[in-house]
């Protein structure tokens, strides 16, 4: 014979994993973002941070304006010519 046993639901502890179970999908998320394309990091920021190649880095922003993202890399390059002192430049 099969005994029946109460399950009880605690509604509360449920609620507590799934605030949990969100909250890592969501930092899951977070830390596998990538702000530029696959590349980018030895034609562009490598040459700014060392603040050698500037020219070089601009130009290859400058090619991207045409894609998806244009605005985001004209930004950039403008911000390129900025540290270049080519301030003309980075305002248009």
């Amino acid at each position: 014979m099969v005994e029946l046993s109460v399950i009880s639901v605690n509604i509360q502890k449920w609620r507590n994993v799934l605030i949990a179970g969100g909250l890592w999908l969501l930092l899951a998320g977070c830390s596998s973002f990538n702000q530029y394309p696959v590349g980018m990091e030895q034609k562009v920021l490598r040459p700014l941070r060392t603040k050698q190649g500037l020219d070089g880095a601009e130009k290859t922003l400058l090619n991207r304006t045409a894609g998806r993202d244009g605005v985001l890399f004209a930004m950039e390059a403008g911000r390129v010519a900025y540290l270049a002192a080519r301030y003309d430049m980075s305002r248009s």
